[in-house]
Parts: C-alpha cells; structure tokens; sequence
C-alpha cells in the first residue's frame, strides 16, 4: 500500500530522489510546523521546536520505495519512523518522516551532502538559508585569523576550487598547514560555512 513520506533533507533532491525511489510521486509541497532541521552526525535531521517550522516536499512512495529509503536512512539503527500531520493543498494529512535518534551529536555536513541538500531547497523553490542555519548549531569550530590566512593562501594560488577538500588538503600539506588540515578533516561543515558564506563562527 502507498503512502505519503515527508522529505527535507537529501531527498528534496529531485534528481537523487529519481534514482533512489523510481515509483515516487511528488504531491506537493508544505510545511512541518513547531520543528527545526539540525545536523546529526552531519546528515539533517529534525527536533521540535515551538515557533519554528521545517520546508518540506511531499512523497507518495509504494513499498519498495520505502524499502529503498529505509536502506538508504539506515533505519531503525540511525533514524526512526514518525507519522506527523502537515497540510496538503489547505488539508491536514498523515504522513511518515525519519528522525534521527537523538544520541547522535550535531555535527556539520560533509560538503557533498551540503551541496547535495542545498540543490534539493532550490529544486523545490525553497529558501536554502535554512540549511546554513541548521549547519551552524552544530558543536564545530571557529575559524581563527591563522586558520584563515591559511585558507586565503590555497585560495590566491588559484590552483583548485575551495569546496574539492581532497585537493585542498594536498596543497595545505605541501604547505605545511596541519591547522587547515585538520579542520577539513573534523569539522568540514565549519569549513564549507566559511568558504561558502565567510561565517568564521
């Protein structure tokens, strides 16, 4: 039996969702009231929060749909399934979302799945600054004067672009920048912040 599934993270992404979940119908979009996205173990996640509320885009999956998204959310060891109510088209409906189990700390994403989320909330006509938000609740680190004049310095050499960490920490080491280093290494969301938005925080 079919059934409606809430997406906000990953799976906004139109083109992944087609590739993860080929019987998937999209119904439209809404929104997820009184909670709010946050990073755990650098996937989103969300957490009630009165006042707040999360964009979402509505799915009508079949089961093997849902078998495909429970592999793919790493169910029931990471997320769990919640029913929650949102309004489709002026009505209330029920539909099922996965939660990450609050165990896990927040931690910032990885720049693939930033970039990944972030096409899903422009797909979807969303605004992706709530993504940039999420990412900075996280326990990450603050960009210091030293770690910026390293990350300036890759940056002049013109020699990559900044968001390819791998070829960044190539140049970092032949530079001797074990700080820069480091920081792509333990807390790439902090990293992606800065290089995407200049947020030192």
């Amino acid at each position: 039996m079919n059934k409606m599934y809430i997406a906000y993270g990953s799976n906004l992404n139109l083109e992944q969702m087609r590739y993860r979940c080929p019987h998937a119908t999209v119904l439209g979009t809404s929104e997820l009231k009184d909670y709010r996205l946050i990073f755990r173990r650098s996937y989103l996640s969300i957490e009630k929060s009165e006042g707040d509320s999360v964009p979402v885009l509505l799915w009508e999956i079949t089961p093997t749909d849902e078998k495909s998204l429970d592999r793919y959310e790493g169910y029931p060891r990471f997320y769990r399934k919640e029913t929650v109510t949102v309004e489709l088209e002026g009505k209330p409906v029920k539909a099922m979302v996965y939660i990450m189990d609050e165990r896990f700390p927040l931690e910032g994403p990885s720049f693939s799945y930033y970039s990944t989320v972030t096409q899903g909330y422009k797909d979807c006509g969303f605004d992706p600054s709530v993504v940039r938000e999420a990412a900075e609740r996280d326990e990450g680190h603050t960009i210091t004067p030293e770690l910026q004049r390293q990350i300036f310095a890759i940056r002049d050499t013109g020699l990559t672009n900044m968001l390819d960490a791998a070829e960044v920490k190539r140049l970092a080491k032949g530079r001797g920048y074990t700080a820069l280093i480091k920081l792509i290494n333990s807390d790439p969301g902090a990293y992606a912040r800065f290089i995407l938005y200049g947020d030192p925080s």
